[in-house]
């Protein structure tokens, strides 16, 4: 079977679409991440079993994955899950502090954050690159954008309205989101400012102006006198 991957003598043995875990960001990621790489396999597949199963069926497969719509969601998803799962892993280490879990907190935000502002034409870019590679209709971004199938049911908006407006900034918001309201401002002070208290390591952590910064979130213990 041709496509990008050989699987002969024990090169790649990891690259499969295995069924998911339900709480391991890595399987998500690494399920997009084989997706894309054998995507031509898969196209391929879908072709080879045309005779054991329903024409329709395979059709109906072969036309959502060869989808422009999928296609950049696939894309635009597998780059989230990279930093979610990069995330994932440093703060699963068990030799993990809280200064440095809230620094790849702090830094996973301002990449999400970047690939928001900056990042729109990069991903469509890549988008259109594979899309040409594997012949799949790109969509001319300043034509109405038409859900489902149906002409009769144009929408007011255009093609890069909906893909930037309603997924891209959707997707990226949902975790920018996320990071802002379990770690805000307050709930970081009083992490740091405890991380700084701790002993291990001979006070390894301490930090004198975190400290300060956790005890005025405590006006009623520490007043202006003893500050």
């Amino acid at each position: 079977m041709s496509g990008e991957v050989q699987s002969w003598k024990g090169l790649n043995q990891e690259r499969g679409l295995q069924r998911p875990g339900d709480t391991r960001w890595e399987s998500h990621y690494k399920i997009l991440d084989n997706f894309v790489i054998l995507f031509s396999s898969i196209i391929h597949v879908l072709g080879v079993i045309e005779c054991e199963c329903d024409v329709n069926d395979r059709l109906q497969a072969e036309g959502k994955i060869k989808a422009f719509e999928f296609i950049f969601l696939l894309h635009l998803m597998l780059k989230v899950l990279i930093m979610s799962n990069e995330l994932s892993k440093a703060l699963q280490k068990k030799e993990q502090d809280i200064v440095n879990a809230m620094i790849f907190l702090d830094i996973t935000n301002e990449r999400m954050q970047e690939i928001r502002d900056e990042r729109w034409e990069t991903l469509m870019d890549e988008v259109s690159s594979f899309c040409a590679k594997h012949d799949i209709l790109v969509h001319k971004m300043e034509e109405f954008y038409i859900p489902g199938k149906s002409k009769r049911r144009l929408s007011s908006v255009t093609y890069s309205h909906y893909l930037r407006v309603e997924l891209f900034y959707a997707v990226i918001n949902f975790p920018l989101l996320e990071f802002n309201s379990r770690f805000d401002v307050v709930s970081s002070n009083l992490l740091l400012g405890m991380a700084s208290l701790n002993p291990a390591n001979s006070f390894a952590n301490f930090d004198k102006e975190r400290i300060m910064t956790l005890v005025k979130h405590y006006p009623d213990e520490f007043g202006e006198l003893k500050l």
